[in-house]
């Protein structure tokens, strides 16, 4: 599960929009890999254990960005807004524990299926928590996408599967935590935020980890070292993009993620999703889109 983009800047001055998408795409698939080996350590291992592991090299990779970050460290370190920082890495944290809940029993694509309906929720929230004007073409967009979230879950149709309760409460963390990057954006520059992120995260992860401390095979091992490293790239991939194009051009392509984890879900897992859950994503994935559309063509016409 990778960290959605930051939503109304970027943190840097788009540059080259191309780059900008390759490394965009580039960072989502190393997102969906990392979420398969998600999938295959959490049935073996308790999640805050492995996550616990990860953390610790998103940390250090965020404390390294810092240190190496023209301001002075101090100053990166310091936030005009400490209590959202917080609240918002430790939404983050517990969004990728429902994420490993979830997807323990749920297909891989099923899972992204219900997490697409996100971006959905925050244009939702950012009406009466953000104080922003929604058009009734978004909210009409906004209204189809939950269908299609109700299309997938299918519920009182005796085929839901109560896991799909994890997806759905890690869609809506999410969708909180990309409010509050919204509002911390107003105070913190982006590396300040992205140092909250790790290191609040990794106290928490490791809290809850070291009780659920695990004795992994030597294989196991190597796939926690993998989902290290498979996180710390898909972060600098994500910077890279952000260094060279704006959030709203680089948003569309964050829906890749669904054809991967429906690759990925076929060729490691033997699943495949079935046409109610396709048909769901697609309304929830086409009316995402089409907010992403009009919050570009809104922003375009502001003076």
């Amino acid at each position: 599960m990778n960290e959605p983009l930051p939503a109304g800047q970027s943190g840097f001055a788009p540059v080259r929009t191309l780059p900008g998408i390759l490394f965009m795409v580039g960072a989502v698939t190393v997102f969906a890999l990392q979420d398969a080996i998600t999938k295959h350590l959490v049935a073996a291992y308790p999640a805050p254990f492995f996550l616990m592991i990860r953390y610790w090299a998103f940390a250090a990779f965020a404390l390294a960005i810092a240190l190496r970050a023209r301001q002075p460290t101090l100053d990166v370190a310091t936030s005009r807004a400490p209590v959202q920082q917080i609240v918002r890495a430790l939404l983050l944290y517990f969004s990728m524990i429902l994420f490993a809940l979830g997807v323990r029993e749920l297909k891989l694509a099923d899972t992204h299926a219900i997490l697409a309906a996100m971006p959905l929720m925050v244009t939702a929230l950012s009406a009466p928590l953000l104080g922003e004007k929604v058009g009734w073409r978004r909210w009409l967009a906004v209204m189809f996408g939950f269908l299609g979230v109700l299309i997938i879950l299918r519920p009182g149709l005796g085929v839901f599967q109560p896991a799909a309760a994890y997806a759905l409460a890690c869609a809506v963390s999410l969708a909180f935590y990309n409010i509050l990057t919204r509002k911390v954006s107003r105070y913190d520059g982006f590396l300040t935020t992205f140092l909250f992120t790790g290191v609040i995260g990794a106290g928490a992860a490791t809290a809850f980890g070291l009780l659920a401390w695990s004795n992994p095979t030597l294989g196991d091992w190597g796939l926690i070292g993998a989902l290290c490293i498979t996180s710390i790239l898909g972060h600098f991939l994500l910077i890279r993009a952000l260094e060279s194009a704006p959030a709203a051009v680089l948003q569309p392509f964050h829906y890749l993620i669904l054809v991967w984890a429906i690759i990925l879900g076929f060729v490691f897992f033997d699943e495949l999703p079935d046409l109610v859950t396709l048909t769901g994503g697609a309304v929830v994935v086409a009316s995402g889109l089409f907010v992403v559309w009009r919050e570009h063509a809104a922003s375009r016409r502001a003076p």
